[in-house]
């Protein structure tokens, strides 16, 4: 299935991964087509988690609130957890 046509399932699923090994067993699974583009620019970057939800949040996420797309950059969780997360730039919203 297209990115495009994701379900409401797959989105939480989604939604609920937490760190780049779930997000990468998700992507594995096949169940998304996903183009090279959008494949490389998970992978290309420097961090995992932030390619995953730059590439697949305009799906998973609703709107910014300060207009269009969330635009992700890393954040250190300053409560000390395990799991990557990402923080909008715009917003300042963290997944």
């Amino acid at each position: 299935m297209r990115i495009d046509q994701i379900t409401r399932d797959m989105s939480e699923r989604a939604q609920a991964l937490q760190t780049a090994e779930q997000m990468r067993a998700f992507l594995t699974e096949g169940e998304l087509e996903l183009t090279n583009e959008q494949l490389e620019g998970i992978s290309g970057g420097t961090n995992f988690v932030q390619g995953f939800k730059t590439i697949l949040g305009p799906y998973l996420y609703p709107p910014c609130p300060c207009g269009g797309s969330h635009e992700f950059e890393d954040y250190d969780d300053p409560t000390g957890e395990t799991f990557d997360k990402v923080r909008c730039i715009k917003c300042g919203t963290v997944y």
